[in-house]
Parts: C-alpha cells; structure tokens; sequence
C-alpha cells in the first residue's frame, strides 16, 4: 500500500504543499501509468467520429468515487467515519501521531466534492471536447504517453463530464494552496480505499464492520471486488461469461425493436420530418455486445499483451494488468494496433460505448429467466427490459440530434431537416431547408 502511494507521489497521511501541476500529474499518473483511475481518469479509447479508424484520449470520472460517497455517508451516519480514517492513517504513516488535522481536511473536501458530484454527475451526460492549451494538463499527460503518442498544443481530448470537471477545476485545481493541499490528502484517503479490498484484508474488513456489514457478508463482498477488477481488466471475458449463460437472445432482439419502433411513434407525434430518422440512426445497434461472436481463443488473442504470471498478492497481480492494459493502448494512440473497442478503464463508461459502439448496456439478470420466460406477458418485458433501453436510446439521440460532430449544441430550427445520423463514416449535422 505504501508503494503504490509512493508510486502517485502521495504523501499520505502526511500534508504536503500541492500545485495544481502535481494535483494533475497523480491523476495522469494513476490512469496512464497504472491504469487504475484516481477520482478523474484519462484513458485511451475509441474515437467517438470515427471509430473504425482511430483512437483518441478522453477525460472521464471515476464511478468508483460514487461508492467511496456511499460508504462514507454510511460511517458518517454510524458516527465510525474519523475511526476508519484513523485506523488507516495508522497502518500507513504508523501510531503515535495525531492525525485529526488530516481528517478535518479530507472530510471537509470529501464534503466539497460529494455536492459537486451530486449536483453535476450525469451517467448520459454528452461529452465534450478539451483543448489542450492548458499547459500543466499537457505536461502531465505528455510525462505519461511514450514519444510517439505525445499531445500538443492544438490536440483536443474528449472529457465525457465537461460540465462536473469545470466545476472541479474552478473549485479544486483553481483554488488556494490550502484548498490543493487537503485534495491531495483526499486523494491519498481515496486511493487506500480503492485499494484495500485487494492490498489490505484488515483494512477492508474493518470497513465492512464500520458500516455495520456483518461477518457473513466479507465473503460476498471480496468476491465482488475481484469480479469487478476482472470486468474492469477484461471486459470482453464478463461479457462472454454472460453470453454463454443467456439461453435464448430472442427476448433482447424483441424488446429492442419493440423500443425503436416506439420511440420513433413517440417522436413522431411533435417532429414528423425527424421522426423518420430515428429508425436510421439506431438500426445497427446491440445489447451488451450480444450481436458479436468470439470464441475462447478469439479473447485470448485479444488479451494476448497481457502477462500470465500470477506470482504475489492479488493486488501486484491487478496492477501488472492494469499497468500493462494501459501501457499497450497508449503506444498506440496516434496508430491503432488493435480494433478492441472495450478497452480496459472506459468500457463501463455508458456513453462511450453508446457513441463507438452503438451498444445498450444491460444488467445481466434482465436477459435471463424468469423475466423471460413465456408465462410472462409482453408488456412485463417491455416495462422491465425496455425502459433501461429506451433511456440510453434516447440519450444517444439526443447527442446525435441537438449536437455536431465537435459536440457543439446545434439546435435545428422550424423547418430544419436533420440528416441521417452517422453510423461509423458520415457526418452529422443540421441543414436547414
């Protein structure tokens, strides 16, 4: 644990002096040098124009921050919060110490950040892009990305949360020392959090007991960690765990055009002209991922770059893999090498795979008996399995509609007739007629 702080420049539990540079160079860092987002992530991916041809970088946050949110509300309501803090501030920097000042500070920035991301966070919300005159931004991506994957001045990076990351720049980066150097201690709270599960069985199970987890329920709770480090890493082998356990598709297939037929009716009723677009713009699309077929040895060509040895603790095992992930990506951010679109990090992004992919991501129970069995009547499955559908569906319209191809707002007036969507070449946008 002290390693990998050492490895994010984190002096945790002590304070230190933080510039916004070094703020954004341990993000950079975690992302692009471990693969494990650190609060804001900055992972490789797919271009979202065009995604058959090249990669791009996007800014995107780390969903994992919503349940450090929850976990928190839960000691904080059981009055255990400071205790937790404490007991992992000992364990790292040693008994002995007084760390309420290092407390106060991570709960009141915790408290900051928690009202921003409550009040901004937005699963759908449509990307933007970032240029990248921001010298510090640059500097720290470009001290991570090998020479031949270097950004300048005029790149642009896609940011998935513009409006939550503006907010974090103005009221974080953007602030006074004092500000800067409590993000930097929360950042540290946060990363031995993240990595407790798999670094720290103490430290993990006094959390379960602290938010009042009983003893029977550390099993299940490991075990989940570990899935999702294993979806996070290879999330082509989840999905094919999944797919050969669905047995039929037929209900996914039906509830999908089920939902485009509908939706089309729905838009049709206040933009006829645009109504007979929507049937164009989501043709092509799947259910996580259910329209592919790869075999077992198709995925381990896939993840042929990732390493197989399993010696240590699990945790050195998940960074070898997320280090290795994110270090076969960025070498080839400027000349794909690989036609993955579920690149490790930002495959769970919604939006992302809405936009690359055109793809619906659905829980796995939703496609399985007993939804679907037959003695259930047609409008069970519409309700059930439809609305997570049709709320994506809408989202990508929405973004394919209302913005150009730079996600600018272009909003097409009166007469306006909107063309076919692009679906991997052609360009969106508005003509008016």
């Amino acid at each position: 644990m002290k390693d990998f702080l050492r490895q994010l420049d984190l002096t945790w539990p002590n304070p230190s002096p933080a510039s916004r540079a070094d703020l954004l160079r341990s993000m950079t860092k975690s992302s692009l040098g471990l693969g494990l987002p650190l609060l804001w992530g900055f992972q490789v991916g797919r271009d979202p124009v065009l995604p058959t041809r090249r990669n791009t970088l996007y800014v995107m946050f780390d969903k994992r921050v919503l349940s450090w949110i929850s976990d928190v509300q839960r000691l904080a309501k059981r009055r255990t919060y400071r205790l937790y803090l404490r007991r992992c501030a000992e364990m790292i920097g040693g008994v002995g110490q007084s760390y309420a000042l290092m407390i106060a500070d991570v709960a009141a920035t915790h408290k900051q950040l928690s009202k921003q991301v409550q009040r901004l966070w937005d699963e759908f919300s449509p990307p933007a892009y970032q240029a990248l005159n921001d010298s510090d931004l640059r500097l720290a991506l470009n001290s991570e990305l090998p020479d031949d994957s270097q950004l300048w001045y005029d790149d642009a990076v896609v940011n998935l949360q513009p409006l939550l990351y503006r907010e974090f720049e103005r009221e974080q980066l953007w602030a006074d020392d004092i500000s800067r150097k409590r993000l930097k201690l929360w950042l540290g709270a946060y990363a031995v959090w993240m990595a407790a599960p798999f670094a720290s069985r103490f430290l993990f199970f006094s959390l379960l007991d602290d938010i009042g987890k009983g003893r029977g329920a550390r099993v299940p709770y490991v075990v989940r960690a570990c899935v999702k480090s294993v979806d996070y890493v290879l999330p082509l082998v989840v999905w094919k765990i999944q797919t050969d356990t669905v047995p039929d598709l037929t209900p996914a297939w039906m509830a999908l055009d089920s939902v485009r037929r509908s939706m089309r009716a729905l838009v049709a009723a206040y933009a006829p002209d645009i109504a007979s677009r929507v049937i164009s713009a989501t043709r092509f699309m799947s259910v996580n991922a259910l329209n592919m077929s790869a075999s077992w040895r198709v995925l381990d060509a896939i993840y042929s770059f990732l390493p197989v040895e399993a010696e240590g603790s699990y945790f050195r095992v998940l960074l070898r893999a997320t280090t290795s992930s994110v270090r076969f990506f960025v070498r080839s951010l400027h000349r794909p090498k690989s036609n993955v679109y579920h690149v490790a990090g930002i495959a769970p992004v919604r939006t992302y795979r809405l936009l690359v992919a055109r793809e619906l991501v659905i829980k796995d129970f939703l496609l399985r008996p007993p939804l679907t069995e037959e003695r259930h009547p047609p409008s069970v499955l519409a309700a059930v399995l439809g609305t997570p559908m049709a709320q994506q569906m809408f989202a990508l319209l929405d973004i394919l509609f209302f913005h150009n191809e730079r996600f600018e707002v272009s909003l097409c007036g009166g007469g306006a007739k909107v063309p076919p969507t692009r679906l991997s070449k052609s360009k969106r946008q508005c003509t008016t007629s």
